[in-house]
């Protein structure tokens, strides 16, 4: 949750701004069933980064990474 937590609250910053985007493309008449699918996107969004954040932390991934992916790695030792 050390990344998930920011990442969604950040988000949630911009999110008003893709909504308004989208409605200038839309017109006004966006349905609300939008505006939910729009927010659980984010909170899917959001949980895959870190989940993903929290697997790349496992020490054998790491290992992993700086022998098949050193671009991926956190450090190249």
């Amino acid at each position: 949750m050390q990344v998930g937590i920011p990442a969604f609250v950040g988000l949630l910053g911009i999110l008003p701004l893709i909504i308004m985007t989208i409605v200038d493309g839309f017109g006004q008449h966006l349905p609300p069933s939008l505006y939910l699918w729009l927010t659980g996107a984010a909170a899917v969004i959001t949980a895959a980064s870190a989940t993903l954040a929290r697997i790349s932390a496992i020490p054998g991934v790491i290992v992993w990474t700086r022998q098949w992916a050193p671009w991926l790695a956190p450090d190249t030792k």
